[in-house]
């Protein structure tokens, strides 16, 4: 592995293929201010492009050879770790780490610095999908929803019937809750199945990156999945870890989410759940995972019980939040980074977080903020602005909401 020190700089890239995508905008500064220095491989639409916490910004284009592309970045900013920041790129570098046949010092380099970020892929690719996460899950005694893969309509249909309506249909390789539907009876499963198909046929980049996550990559497996109902709340644990360890991790649980039920958080309550934080440093030390996650639960409302329902291999909208969450978890990835192991990060406590701009825009009413903590970008104006580029709704909505912002947001 290459030796960091404190005398050097510490390079990050983030890589992500979304465009407007609002849950790790925040991550740059973040990383910035942790002490890394950061640039991002993305969209001219992203967000994180237009965050202020970049030094520089290589554009994403659909055309390019995406492979060749990466190697030329990575000699051009020679990164000391790559972070993935949407599911589909986190699979789609952990091939690439994979491949035997690269044998130039630019194509060693690149495979070196991808197994240093992410892990063994071997192992690591465990999280990349739902159906094999669940596996895994179960074989270490976490508790999982009864899930199984559905390879068409209507062997989807059979499993429903044999598992019990209410059940949720997913997508392999959804995220932010796309590709989530919750389904009440047949008729609502078969027309979830025909949306999910029609919303795959337009040619985009994910489905550019999909085709090139083909077989024999082990864990290619069904598209889709269904799975019992439980009644209960969503919630997820931020984690960030090394080689194995878990580093430190909060828990998030969610008030509000746009839309209802299967959307992104917009509001989230930040408490201890033990029994959250050992399954996910059970699955980080079976993987030998490195870098950010967020492995997804259903609290069950009637005795508490926490089932684990998927990992997103990335960061999540909770990762920058520094000290709020006991320890920075930019920090103790730095201090690893440096061979400064530190011990696990400590307790914090509970509080109400509501994130910006969700919450905002969701309803700039909402009687969450005045209990809430707001996280406001107000150390990142470009970000605000790309926000309010992009939803011409959030100056209205600020302006209903003014008593809860910082003085620095008032114009």
């Amino acid at each position: 592995m290459t030796t960091i020190t404190n005398d050097v700089t510490i390079r990050v890239l983030i890589v992500t293929m979304k465009r407007w995508w609002i849950g790790v905008s925040r991550l740059p500064m973040g990383l910035r201010q942790a002490g890394f220095e950061v640039a991002a491989w993305c969209p001219e639409e992203s967000f994180i492009a237009r965050s202020g916490g970049l030094t520089k910004h290589y554009p994403w284009d659909i055309h390019a050879n995406w492979r060749r592309e990466l190697l030329r970045i990575v000699e051009d900013w020679q990164p000391t770790v790559i972070i993935p920041a949407d599911e589909t790129v986190a699979a789609f570098l952990r091939k690439l780490a994979l491949r035997p046949s690269w044998f130039n010092p630019g194509q060693k380099r690149l495979r070196r610095i991808l197994r240093e970020s992410l892990g063994d892929p071997n192992r690591t690719a465990a999280l990349d999908g739902k159906i094999q996460l669940q596996r895994l899950a179960r074989s270490l005694g976490i508790r999982t929803p009864n899930d199984q893969a559905a390879s068409d309509l209507e062997s989807a249909v059979a499993l429903a019937e044999e598992i019990g309506y209410p059940v949720v249909l997913k997508d392999e390789f959804a995220a932010g809750g796309a590709g989530v539907k919750i389904c009440p009876d047949a008729a609502t499963l078969r027309a979830a199945w025909k949306d999910l198909d029609a919303n795959q046929t337009a040619p985009s980049l994910k489905s550019k990156a999909l085709s090139f996550l083909k077989p024999p990559f082990h864990w290619h497996v069904a598209r889709r999945s269904v799975q019992r109902f439980i009644q209960g709340r969503p919630a997820f644990h931020a984690v960030v870890a090394w080689k194995g360890r878990r580093l430190g991790g909060v828990t998030a649980v969610v008030e509000t989410s746009s839309p209802p039920g299967t959307g992104p958080s917009c509001v989230v309550r930040l408490t201890e759940i033990p029994e959250v934080s050992k399954a996910c440093a059970d699955l980080i030390r079976r993987t030998g995972m490195t870098g950010f996650a967020g492995f997804d639960f259903m609290i069950e409302e009637s005795i508490g019980h926490a089932y684990i329902l998927e990992c997103n291999p990335r960061p999540t909208p909770v990762s920058h939040l520094g000290g709020m969450v006991g320890s920075d978890l930019c920090e103790l990835f730095r201090d690893a980074l440096l061979g400064r192991l530190p011990p696990e990060a400590g307790h914090y406590s509970e509080r109400l977080l509501a994130f910006f701009p969700q919450e905002l825009l969701r309803d700039p009413r909402s009687p969450y903020l005045g209990r809430a903590h707001l996280d406001f970008p107000q150390n990142d104006a470009p970000l605000l602005a790309a926000f309010l580029e992009r939803y011409p709704e959030l100056t209205a909505a600020m302006a209903v909401a003014r008593p809860f912002l910082p003085s620095s947001a008032i114009q």
